[in-house]
């Protein structure tokens, strides 16, 4: 299910996107129209990121990515 309606209502205020994608519930083709969507307002797609990446299909590594709070 491809729901990029949040992004396109804010992207006009904002003027810049962090499309969030979920893994396990956007193929290929449903990721990128929801790109051509955000692109449509006139936002700049700063990135994208790929959330919940099942870790046997990732790279050879996986790290965290942070600082510690003290």
């Amino acid at each position: 299910m491809n729901t990029v309606t949040d992004a396109q209502l804010f992207s006009k205020f904002t003027g810049n996107v962090v499309y969030v994608v979920n893994s396990e519930n956007n193929n290929k083709d449903e990721v990128k129209k929801g790109r051509e969507l955000i692109e449509a307002t006139g936002a700049k797609l700063l990135g994208v990121v790929l959330n919940r990446m099942p870790k046997d299909k990732s790279a050879s590594y996986y790290a965290y990515y942070g600082t510690d709070e003290s």
